[in-house]
């Protein structure tokens, strides 16, 4: 009931004091909401106030108390605090920066997929000005969309469940260059994603290529490039396991007359005449044949997924390679042989050692027979059909 009805219903039924009283109530009336306004305006002035003063500290702009309407000393101090609190900041971010820039690696702060804070060896690394990073999303150092996504896939679940990342990949310079990073990330606060990651980039190029180096130095044959004998057996290993499903063949090959090239033409002419020969062979294998110096003069050659004719057949086109091939060395021409010894893998093998001998056997009855020809394991010499 508004103040005009409470006065009339308090008056009375009386028709002269009703027409009396109205101005003076309407009056009254004004006052009242005049009064209340005033009130509710001084009250809610400086908690509109105090909220702006808020919302421009969380924007990163500076408040100033009005001199002419200044807020209730309460208020003011809240303010006040809003307003140290600001400056706090501003000289807490300015001393992190300062010690981030001295960090000889990338670093970087991303925050609801914006980058916020990177430091001056990632603007170096990445070839950017700080301004143009800060507020881009993390898609500006990585190769392609792709690149990035799948990045992301594996990114933000190893960081929502265990706060920390540790991956290398293909990183993207301003001019287009990709060089190979080194990304670790942590969480800032753990679980909490909207906190936002802290990353640590560095350039692993170099680390990188003298690691493959190394690998493929530990598996390969220095002179012919072909993989060695423990790379070999290795991979023998591997399909053995399978060869009940699987099954292969197994080559095992020795040089005719190699020692006679050593002797006559020296050892640097031994090993022109093995990295030709190598390259012979690897031009007439399938891309799945995995070939290997064994050591001195001896061969292999895993076929995956070869029926036994077929190897037949394959063997002595490597044969017949070898054979036709010749080392011009000093005015003299060197030419040798192969004894290549077949060998089907289907499971009843117990190891790739036992394999590999078999298949030894089955060249040295190739190089007892006449050498120069190809021998399947467990085949008798006057078998024609076993023997090529």
């Amino acid at each position: 009931m508004g103040t005009l009805a409470m006065l009339r219903g308090w008056a009375g039924p009386a028709a002269p004091v009703r027409d009396t009283a109205s101005p003076a109530v309407l009056v009254f009336a004004a006052l009242a909401t005049l009064v209340a306004g005033t009130l509710a305006w001084r009250w809610t002035r400086p908690l509109a106030l105090l909220r702006q003063a808020a919302r421009q500290q969380l924007a990163g702009q500076a408040f100033t108390l009005d001199p002419v309407q200044p807020l209730p000393a309460d208020l003011a101090d809240i303010a006040q605090a809003l307003a140290q609190s600001h400056a706090s900041r501003d000289r807490q971010r300015s001393e992190l920066q300062a010690v981030l820039n001295h960090a000889n690696v990338g670093l970087a702060l991303t925050r609801d997929g914006r980058i916020e804070i990177v430091n001056r060896q990632f603007c170096v690394d990445f070839g950017y000005a700080r301004e143009q990073v800060v507020g881009q999303t993390p898609r500006l150092v990585h190769p392609s969309d792709e690149a990035y996504q799948a990045f992301a896939a594996k990114a933000l679940p190893a960081l929502q469940q265990h706060g920390v990342l540790d991956m290398e990949l293909p990183l993207m310079r301003r001019d287009g260059s990709t060089y190979w990073g080194r990304m670790m990330g942590r969480a800032v606060v753990p679980g909490d994603r909207s906190a936002g990651f802290i990353w640590v980039i560095s350039d692993i190029t170099r680390e990188r290529d003298l690691r493959d180096r190394l690998q493929w130095a530990a598996s390969h044959d220095r002179l012919t490039g072909l993989l060695n004998r423990a790379a070999f057996e290795a991979e023998l290993e591997q399909a053995c396991r399978h060869a009940a499903t699987d099954p292969f063949c197994l080559l095992f090959i020795d040089l005719d007359r190699f020692k006679q090239v050593n002797d006559s033409g020296g050892h640097a002419a031994g090993d022109a005449l093995l990295r030709g020969l190598a390259a012979e062979l690897g031009e007439r294998l399938r891309k799945t044949d995995k070939l290997a110096r064994l050591g001195g003069d001896e061969f292999a050659v895993l076929l995956p997924g070869c029926p036994i004719p077929q190897a037949r057949s394959l063997a002595e086109r490597l044969r017949r390679a070898v054979e036709l091939h010749s080392l011009l060395w000093d005015g003299r021409t060197f030419e040798v042989g192969a004894s290549i010894g077949l060998v089907i893998a289907n499971g009843q093998h117990a190891s790739a050692e036992e394999l590999l001998r078999q298949a030894d056997a089955a060249c040295y009855l190739a190089k007892n027979g006449g050498r120069n020809r190809v021998v399947t394991a467990g085949a008798a010499l006057a078998d024609p059909a076993q023997v090529v």
